[in-house]
């Protein structure tokens, strides 16, 4: 385990492999609070063992996927709390959309995805996420992708602390 400050976050730990991110960075939390403040990060080269929607496991294959679990303590009443994993898909959607080419969109899918879709004509001159995959689109496909492609799933649990 390694941590290491860069960028945005206050902290940042990379493990080469773990069972769930999500899993290791709630009971780290959990064991010592005070070394893990908001924006903190925990990256793991190969995930075994995480989490999807409707308890599915989540594999990534070694050096093939970001695998990433973030720290917020955001300041917002507790009653606001489950709008962040759609905060956080949109701002997937904006982040990744910045680095798509011509004639691909990336869009949110409910309740907890990114997806990368095929943009409608005009796309160009309306850069950025749309929040409804259903959205309008062109028709087709993405090269060699079929019709979508997910490429972000979010993943939001509260850890006492």
């Amino acid at each position: 385990m390694s941590a290491t400050p860069h960028g945005p976050t206050v902290r940042l730990v990379r493990v080469e492999r773990t069972g769930s991110t999500n899993d290791d960075l709630a009971a780290a939390v959990e064991a010592a609070p005070h070394e893990w403040p908001h924006l903190s990060a925990l990256v793991a080269h190969h995930q075994v063992a995480g989490h999807g929607r409707a308890g599915r496991d989540w594999h990534t294959p070694a050096g093939l996927a970001l695998t990433v679990s973030f720290l917020l303590r955001p300041t917002v009443a507790p009653a606001a709390l489950p709008s962040v994993p759609a905060v956080a898909g949109l701002a997937v959607a904006r982040a990744v959309g910045r680095f798509l080419p011509a004639g691909v969109r990336a869009a949110t899918k409910w309740p907890n995805d990114v997806l990368l879709v095929p943009a409608p004509p005009g796309a160009a001159d309306r850069p950025g996420p749309t929040a409804d995959p259903r959205a309008p689109r062109a028709a087709g496909e993405i090269e060699g992708w079929g019709t979508d492609r997910k490429v972000a799933g979010i993943l939001a649990r509260v850890v006492p602390a």
